[in-house]
């Protein structure tokens, strides 16, 4: 018979587990109430709209929990990161980008910008320039993706 592995488990046992810690399906006790708790203190704030039988909720949780990751599990830390961001994509109208961009500007403005993963799965984004204004450039060429709103 033979006996059991001793000794630390195998780094890609680690390296995984360690991965998916704070991740949607791999909370912990507190992790999951500091969830339900930010929950309740965006939706009180008007923020968050959960799900009902008829729509559905207004941020999926994997994005609720990447506020909360960021700000260490603290609900009331990732709040405050939370209600600027909202407030950033009202005040440049970002939502109505889905609405009005052209699907062939869109898929040029994709051109210049790479999403990928680096090893520990941190999405990154890679912006193809060589020179700075590159942003300015792209949104004076595809009008359709400006969406600031004019004041």
């Amino acid at each position: 018979m033979a006996e059991p592995p001793s000794g630390p488990p195998p780094a890609s046992a680690s390296s995984e587990q360690s991965r998916l810690k704070g991740h949607l399906g791999h909370l912990t006790k507190q992790e999951e109430a500091a969830l339900i708790d930010f929950k309740k203190l965006t939706a009180d704030q008007g923020l968050y709209r959960p799900e009902t039988d008829t729509q559905r909720p207004s941020h999926d949780d994997g994005t609720l929990i990447r506020y909360l990751r960021a700000r260490k599990f603290v609900p009331q830390d990732a709040f405050a990161q939370f209600k600027d961001t909202e407030k950033w994509r009202k005040d440049n109208n970002l939502d109505a980008l889905y609405e009005k961009i052209e699907i062939q500007d869109y898929q040029e403005a994709r051109s210049v910008v790479c999403r990928t993963e680096d090893k520990t799965l941190i999405s990154l984004l890679i912006f193809a320039s060589t020179r700075n204004g590159l942003v300015d450039e792209i949104a004076a060429a595809y009008p359709s993706i400006s969406t600031r709103s004019e004041s």
